[in-house]
C-alpha cells in the first residue's frame, strides 16, 4: 500500500497545517515516489462526468474516431489503438487514448518551442466528451498547482518556486484505454513497459480494475490498487532533478487484468518548454550524476514524443 496524504489541511488549514503536509509528501516522495492524495478538492461530479465521456467516446465506431486523430509531429489528438506489448507468438496487449490540453494556436511559440508536446487539440464537438474533459482539466490543473507548491514546500524553497516554470505549461492528460487483454497474451517482467515518467509530477485517476504496480527498492514490484476518492501522484524525473535526487522518480509499469477493459487518466504536469531543468536544493550525498543531469524541458518532452511518430 501507498502513503495515504490528506491534502485538504494545505487546500484550507494554517500555515502549519499545510506545512505538515508538504512534510508528509516529502516522505513519501523520498522513500516511494508515489502516494495516494485524499481530499484534493476535485469535485466527484467533474470525475464522474470525465468517466463516463471516457467509456462513451471509445465505445463508438473506428470511423467516429478517427476524424480527432493526432497528426504526424504533434502529441494531442486520439491515438489509435496500438500494441502496449509485443511477445513474438503472442496475442499483442492493445491500448487507445485521446491526449488533451491547453489551448494553443499551431503557430504560438510555445506549440514551437515544445516540438509537438504542446498542440492544438482536436476537440469533439458533438457530445459530452469535450465540455466533461475541459472541467476535469481546468480542475486538475488547479490541483497541479497546489502540489507544485506544496512540493516546493516540501525542498524548503518558496512556495511559488515553480509557479513562473509553469506560465506556459507543457502539461498533457492522456485519456486510456487498455482493451481486454487475451488470456492466451503474454504479460512477463520483460514486456510490461516498465519505465519512469519524463514530466515534473503525475496525478493519475486509476482504473478501477486495478493493473498498476511499482517498484520497491529491493526490485520487485507491488500491486498498488485504485483507492477510493483518492488519485495517485508520482514524482517523475524533472520532479528528481530539481530535487536534486531527495525525491523519487520510481519506476512503475502496468499488468492490464485478462477478459476486462482498463480505464485510466493520467495528467502530466511539465514545465515551460524553454525550462532549464537543474537541481534547486544539494544533491543527495552518493547520488546517480545521470539521474540529476540538467535538461532543457522542451527538448526532453520533444524526444518522448516523436516515440509515437515511430510508431
Amino acid at each position: 500500500m501507498l502513503p495515504i496524504v490528506n491534502f485538504e489541511p494545505f487546500l484550507q488549514g494554517s500555515e502549519a497545517d499545510r506545512l505538515a503536509v508538504a512534510q508528509d509528501i516529502a516522505q513519501a516522495c523520498s522513500e516511494v515516489g508515489f502516494l495516494y492524495i485524499r481530499n484534493h478538492g476535485v469535485p466527484s461530479e467533474v470525475i464522474e462526468a470525465a468517466k463516463a465521456a471516457q467509456r462513451a467516446f471509445f465505445a463508438r465506431p473506428m470511423d467516429e474516431k478517427l476524424p480527432y486523430r493526432r497528426k504526424t509531429g504533434q502529441y494531442r489528438g486520439y491515438i489509435a489503438p496500438m500494441a502496449f506489448t509485443e511477445t513474438k507468438g503472442k496475442p499483442p496487449t492493445l491500448y487507445e487514448s485521446f491526449i488533451v490540453g491547453d489551448a494553443y494556436a499551431a503557430d504560438d511559440p510555445v506549440a514551437e518551442e515544445s516540438a509537438g508536446t504542446v498542440s492544438p487539440t482536436p476537440w469533439p464537438q458533438d457530445d459530452e466528451f469535450t465540455p466533461a474533459f475541459k472541467a476535469y482539466w481546468a480542475a486538475v490543473s488547479q490541483l497541479a498547482d497546489r502540489l507544485m507548491q506544496a512540493y516546493a514546500m516540501a525542498l524548503g524553497l518558496p512556495e511559488d518556486c515553480f509557479a513562473k516554470m509553469m506560465t506556459r505549461r507543457m502539461s498533457n492528460l492522456s485519456i486510456l484505454h487498455y482493451l481486454a487483454r487475451d488470456p492466451d497474451a503474454h504479460l512477463g517482467d520483460d514486456d510490461a513497459r516498465a519505465h519512469r515518467d519524463t514530466n515534473a509530477l503525475t496525478i493519475l485517476l486509476p482504473g478501477e480494475v486495478g493493473g498498476l504496480e511499482v517498484k520497491r527498492k529491493d526490485g520487485s514490484f507491488a500491486e498498488a490498487p485504485p483507492e477510493p476518492g483518492c488519485f495517485v501522484v508520482n514524482t517523475a524525473n524533472m520532479m528528481e532533478i530539481w530535487s536534486g535526487g531527495r525525491f523519487r522518480s520510481t519506476i512503475h509499469r502496468v499488468h492490464p487484468p485478462v477478459g476486462v477493459d482498463r480505464y485510466s487518466l493520467a495528467y502530466f504536469a511539465s514545465p515551460n518548454p524553454e525550462t532549464e531543468v537543474r537541481p534547486l536544493v544539494d544533491p543527495v550525498p552518493g547520488i546517480d550524476p545521470k539521474l540529476i543531469e540538467p535538461v532543457e524541458a522542451g527538448r526532453d518532452m520533444a524526444r518522448f514524443i516523436a516515440l509515437f511518430d515511430r510508431k
